[in-house]
């Protein structure tokens, strides 16, 4: 079992280094709060793409999905992080089916993304703004593996 948790561990840093752009001391502060006022915590991935967000897409479709990219890494490390402290505090089967959960989450979320992508090539749009829409996809669908993880494991010792 604990072989397990090293191999989930190993396959979440195979993503690269840890982004900058996703702050996770302010993720985790407002997955916090979102909780306290009892309000959807996935709110708080979105806040954290806002920079991401603001470029302009139609002249900066390339720096956008950079950003994008960089969030998922971000939220890669995040997800590290998170099952790393499990796996620390938590019994062995625990941590195990934190692995599992969180693997199974981002699949099922990456696979909407595959479709999304799939999709958008059948249309007229230009490469640069399907490449965003994947990257944007992405880095949401890890963001949101990593807040439903967060939110599951938040009563553990």
């Amino acid at each position: 079992m604990k072989r397990f948790v090293i191999s989930m561990l190993a396959a979440f840093s195979l993503t690269g280094p840890a982004a900058a752009d996703i702050d996770l001391a302010a993720f985790d502060a407002c997955v916090a709060a979102r909780i306290e006022s009892d309000t959807p915590a996935a709110d708080c991935v979105h806040a954290a793409h806002a920079t991401c967000m603001s470029f302009d897409p139609e002249h900066e479709a390339a720096s956008a999905t950079l950003c994008f990219v960089n969030a998922k890494d971000g939220w890669s490390e995040g997800i590290r992080t998170q099952l790393a402290k499990i796996a620390a505090s938590a019994e062995e089967n625990i941590a195990a089916i934190a692995g599992i959960e969180v693997k199974y989450d981002l699949l099922a979320n990456l696979l909407q993304c595959d479709r999304m992508n799939e999709l958008a090539r059948l249309t007229e749009t230009p490469g640069a703004m399907v490449s965003l829409q994947k990257a944007r996809c992405e880095a949401t669908a890890s963001g949101l593996a990593l807040t439903k993880l967060v939110l599951q494991s938040r009563n553990l010792p």
